[in-house]
C-alpha cells in the first residue's frame, strides 16, 4: 500500500521533504550563516576588542571565498587573455583579418554558449535520473 501512494508525486516528495527535515535537525550547522553577526551590546566596544574580533572573522571568511571563487576566475580570466591575444596578433596583418579574427571570435564564443546551454540540459537529465533512483532507495 505503502509503495502505490510513493508513485503520486506529491506523496513522494512529501517524505524526501520528511527525510531531508531530519537530516537538516541532525546537521544544523549547514543551515547557520558562515559570518556570525554578535549580538548589540558586543558590537560597541570602547577598547576595539570586538572589532578586532569582527575583522578577523571577516578576513577569514574572504578567505574561504577566495579559495572558492579563484579558480573560476582564473580560468575565465585566461579564456578571454587567448581570445584577445590571437586577436591582437591577426590585428597585425591588417583590417580585414582584424575583422575576420575578430567575427570567427564572437562565432567560437556563441556556439560555445550554445554547448553550454546543451550541457545544462544534460545536467538536468542526469539530476531527473538521480530523483528516479531515489525513489527506488526510498522503497
Amino acid at each position: 500500500m505503502e509503495n502505490q501512494n510513493l508513485n503520486n508525486p506529491i506523496i513522494f516528495f512529501s517524505v524526501i521533504q520528511k527525510k531531508m527535515e531530519r537530516e537538516e535537525d541532525k546537521k544544523s550547522y549547514l543551515t547557520s550563516a558562515l559570518i556570525q553577526i554578535p549580538p548589540e551590546n558586543e558590537a560597541v566596544s570602547n577598547n576595539g576588542i570586538n572589532e578586532v574580533r569582527r575583522k578577523k572573522i571577516i578576513w577569514a571568511e574572504v578567505k574561504k571565498q577566495v579559495w572558492l571563487a579563484g579558480p573560476l576566475t582564473g580560468v575565465s580570466l585566461f579564456q578571454y587573455s587567448i581570445q584577445m591575444i590571437s586577436v591582437m596578433l591577426v590585428g597585425h596583418l591588417g583590417e580585414l583579418p582584424l575583422s575576420a579574427a575578430s567575427m570567427a571570435s564572437s562565432f567560437a564564443t556563441g556556439t560555445g554558449f550554445s554547448l553550454l546551454v546543451s550541457m545544462s540540459l544534460i545536467y538536468i537529465h542526469v539530476l531527473c535520473l538521480f530523483v528516479f533512483s531515489l525513489f527506488f532507495f526510498l522503497k
